[in-house]
């Protein structure tokens, strides 16, 4: 078990966070394989719990509000010291070489597989041209054309390119120190407006359209800047406890961890239970429709700054050796656990075998596959970057698209 990480510095890293990405990633993919095999009703000592995995999708907005939390923390750290324009180009590249080869080398194979499995080009090849630059977002028939998992990376990746404003913005805010506090909860309350407002809007935009419009349409980054801003909330209040020293000390630390995280997990299983009350009525405007994910979000913050602050819950939890391993691959679980889940589904007869006995045979090729592909085609590019003289700060090296 690692010790708590000393955060009275300027500098942050907490190997929890990386740990915490795998439960997005597991969420994400156990989603997928349960509705792969059919969603059913489940029960644990007359509890349903099958609301757990038909509304796993939130793993996709632990993965926003993570992005938000560490690539801010990331940019706030370089830009204090070297300004953020300065520290733009290699921020932007490492973006690049953190979400972009393993995103075009499984591009690639799967072109490749489907050519050698059917002996004919993929239906999807037209999509291509949009998906080689990320640009498939903008068209719902492209969107979930190859992979259905693709369409969060460009909206991150947008996220990606909007960060360096806000950062700028927040270190002025910073600089001035004058009334900082309430500048930063005002930020994140303009940002939650326009979220909801664009929300609201494409509702009435799309008057009785199907479900996967209104994702597609809701899902644009107006619609989640919200999930990523309340990350980057987290981590500039976290900053400037550090800055102004009057962060905790350990053992307050890590009882506040433990109460953030429990709290933050409690609420994110009521947020799903909520849902699942009223699924029948969720996409016919009501209210939860526009607000839900704000509010989940808001109790994902309170699990990353409990993860952040380093107490023994969340050591247990999310810095072990397996758990710290799955969170390093968890981009390529992210990629993979469809394509392989779906090849198996159709091949083993999933429906057949239910969501533990298909979980137990698709979970360990997912994994390997996965494995394989960050020792292939992820870590040589993030590797190649250090060794090209760039200056990785730890959160840096934590912080990922997925």
């Amino acid at each position: 078990m690692t010790r708590p990480t000393d955060l009275s510095g300027e500098r942050f890293y907490q190997r929890g966070l990386t740990g915490l990405r795998a439960l997005a990633a597991a969420w994400v993919m156990m989603f997928h394989l349960n509705g792969m095999v059919g969603p059913r009703a489940m029960h644990v000592f007359g509890v349903e719990v099958h609301p757990l995995l038909t509304v796993g999708w939130v793993g996709v907005n632990i993965f926003f509000v993570l992005s938000g939390f560490l690539l801010t923390t990331h940019l706030m750290e370089t830009g204090a010291r070297r300004g953020v324009e300065a520290s733009l180009p290699r921020y932007l590249e490492a973006r690049v070489r953190r979400v972009f080869p393993a995103y075009w080398i499984q591009l690639l194979v799967l072109l490749v597989v489907t050519l050698l499995a059917t002996g004919a080009l993929p239906t999807w090849l037209g999509y291509l041209p949009l998906h080689v630059p990320m640009l498939h977002h903008l068209s719902e028939t492209a969107n979930g054309a190859i992979n259905p998992v693709y369409w969060t990376l460009p909206i991150e990746f947008s996220f990606y390119l909007c960060l360096p404003f806000f950062a700028r913005m927040l270190l002025g805010i910073e600089a001035i120190g004058a009334g900082k506090w309430k500048k930063l909860v005002t930020l994140y309350l303009v940002t939650l407006a326009c979220a909801i407002g664009y929300r609201v809007l494409v509702f009435r935009i799309f008057p009785g359209a199907q479900v996967g419009t209104l994702v597609w349409a809701m899902g644009q980054l107006p619609g989640s800047l919200d999930e990523f801003m309340i990350g980057s909330a987290a981590a500039v209040a976290l900053r400037w406890l550090r800055l102004e020293g009057r962060y905790p000390p350990p053992a307050t630390a890590a009882a506040w961890s433990s109460i953030l995280a429990l709290l933050g997990f409690a609420g994110i299983v009521a947020m799903i239970y909520s849902l699942d009350s009223v699924y029948a009525t969720y996409w016919k405007g009501h209210w939860l429709m526009f607000a839900w994910y704000s509010i989940t979000c808001i109790f994902i913050a309170m699990v990353v700054t409990g993860t952040a602050l380093g107490g023994p819950i969340t050591r247990l939890l999310f810095e072990n050796r397996v758990v710290y391993f799955l969170g390093l691959i968890s981009y390529s679980i992210y990629l993979w656990h469809f394509p392989i889940g779906d090849a198996l589904a159709r091949a083993l007869d999933a429906k057949s075998l239910g969501i533990g006995m298909f979980s137990l045979i698709a979970i360990p090729s997912i994994v390997a596959a996965s494995a394989l592909s960050y020792y292939l085609a992820e870590r040589p590019f993030l590797r190649s970057r250090a060794a090209a003289g760039a200056e990785p700060s730890p959160a840096a090296a934590s912080a990922s698209a997925k």
